[in-house]
C-alpha cells in the first residue's frame, strides 16, 4: 500500500469518528478500547449514562471520553509490554552471543530502544534513572526493574 493509498484509507475510517468531535488527543484512548474485548467493552459500555439505544458510532466516542483515563493507560501498557518483550528477545540473542564476541557492547552508548524502555519503565515505577549509563548498565537497570512494573501498574 502506498503512503498516499494508506493516507486516505486512515482518513476515511476515522472520518466519522471526528466528525463526532474525536481528534488526535483521542488517539491513545481510542487504541486502548480497540484492545478491549466484547466483554470489557460491554462493561464500560454499562457505566455511560443514557448508553441504551445509542447507535455504535455514539457507544464508542462517549466511551472513549467517558473512560479516557483507563484506556489511555491500557494502550500504554500495551505499548510498553510490547517494546519490553522486543527488548528482551534482543537482549536474548545478544547473551546467546555475548560468549563469541565478548562482552565490549556493555561500553557503547545505550541504544535508542533502552533509552525509550528506561524513561518509560522509570516513569511508570516513580523512580530515577542513574546517570552516566552505558548500554551495559542499561541492560543490567532494565533486569533489575523491568519485572516489577506490571506488578506496579495493578496497583
Amino acid at each position: 500500500m502506498t503512503g498516499s493509498a494508506r493516507i486516505h484509507a486512515c482518513a476515511s475510517l476515522a472520518g466519522s469518528l471526528f466528525d463526532r468531535g474525536l481528534d488526535h488527543t483521542d488517539a491513545p484512548a481510542f487504541d486502548g478500547l480497540l484492545s478491549l474485548s466484547a466483554h470489557e467493552f460491554a462493561e464500560l459500555v454499562k457505566s455511560l449514562p443514557d448508553s441504551d439505544g445509542l447507535p455504535m458510532l455514539d457507544l464508542v466516542v462517549e466511551t472513549v471520553r467517558y473512560h479516557a483515563e483507563e484506556l489511555e493507560l491500557r494502550s500504554a501498557v500495551r505499548h510498553w509490554a510490547k517494546r519490553k518483550a522486543d527488548y528482551d528477545a534482543d537482549c536474548t540473542s545478544w547473551k546467546k552471543r555475548e560468549l563469541e564476541v565478548g562482552d565490549g557492547w556493555r561500553t557503547k552508548p545505550m541504544t535508542a530502544g533502552q533509552r525509550f524502555l528506561l524513561a518509560d519503565t522509570a516513569l511508570i515505577l516513580e523512580i530515577e534513572i542513574p546517570a552516566g549509563m552505558n548500554r551495559g548498565n542499561a541492560a543490567d537497570w532494565l533486569d533489575a526493574n523491568g519485572a516489577n512494573v506490571l506488578r506496579k501498574l495493578g496497583e
